[in-house]
């Protein structure tokens, strides 16, 4: 029986892609670097910001810069709230359902934070595990381990909800059925998921979960 919902929150929750993409061209166009939506893809998704932009910097000798890069990003924040926006079917399932859920993210809390109080949703979870609170990215399964010492649940207890292959891979790398939504990558990206859909409404979710 499931009882907990463990929540990626990019491509999940919130349809941040556009706003993230558009931050980090900027970003590097600042630093006299080209950057293309295929190479956000490549490299960004499922790391969190640090580990994304060591890899992109380690090979080209420039990672006393990372700091830089960080903070240039950072600037964009006061941005997000007019840019990003929570998916329709996200919003209505996370209301909806009755089960215990988490977020387990390589976002920075800012950007859970002022999502979750913009929609009203902080009571809607128990708690945020973000990109402050690991030291591995995805498709590394630490993150989801970790949501589920602190849920207190057996893997089979638990269902996760991700976007990206990367994020179907840790949470099956932790033993943990795997939802996965059609926001970022194509059902056919998505096979290695238990479940793919292309709404959470979607009624096989609820027959999935119980």
């Amino acid at each position: 029986m499931i009882k907990a919902i463990i929540f990626d929150f990019d491509g999940v929750i919130i349809d941040s892609y556009g706003f993230n993409l558009d931050a980090m061209i900027s970003v590097f166009k600042q630093k006299g670097l080209n950057f293309t939506a295929d190479d956000f893809k490549r490299i960004f998704f499922g790391r969190t910001l640090r580990e994304g932009l060591h890899v992109v910097l380690k090979p080209l000798n420039r990672l006393d810069e990372l700091n830089d890069f960080f903070e240039l990003k950072k600037q964009h924040d006061k941005y997000f709230g007019e840019k990003v926006k929570v998916f329709p079917d996200a919003l209505e399932f996370i209301k909806n359902n009755k089960l215990r859920k988490m977020i387990a993210t390589g976002a920075r809390p800012i950007h859970v934070n002022l999502t979750l109080e913009h929609y009203n949703l902080k009571g809607k979870f128990e708690f945020a595990i973000t990109a402050e609170d690991t030291t591995k990215g995805k498709p590394n399964p630490e993150i989801y381990f970790m949501a589920l010492k602190k849920l207190g649940l057996p893997a089979d207890e638990c269902v996760v909800i991700e976007d990206t292959p990367v994020g179907i891979s840790a949470a099956k790398a932790a033993g943990i059925k795997c939802v996965a939504v059609t926001n970022t990558f194509p059902k056919d990206r998505l096979q290695e998921a238990d479940l793919i859909v292309d709404k959470l409404t979607d009624d096989k979710v609820r027959k999935f979960i119980g």
